[in-house]
């Protein structure tokens, strides 16, 4: 699990980075080992509204996955308390 987390910050930092991008280009840029799991994660990160995929299959990043990408770059003593 937390090697898909992994991945899926690894997507949403290269989207933060690079800007939109096709589908098919992130799977072939993160699946460099075939081992087909960049699906899973970009099925995921879809689901949860992360990324938006377009009706040419450009990805983009969404504020929401922003917002998560943030969270999970937060070092613990400077995390919200709450």
């Amino acid at each position: 699990m937390n090697q898909k987390r992994d991945l899926q910050r690894e997507v949403l930092e290269h989207l933060k980075t690079h800007g939109p991008c096709h589908y098919g280009g992130l799977c072939v840029l993160f699946d460099v080992q075939s081992s087909a799991e960049i699906g899973a994660a970009l099925v995921n990160l879809l689901q949860w509204k992360h990324i938006e995929r377009d009706k040419n299959n450009m990805v983009t990043m969404t504020a929401a996955g922003r917002q998560w990408l943030e969270a999970l770059t937060i070092p613990p003593s400077t995390a919200d308390p709450r």
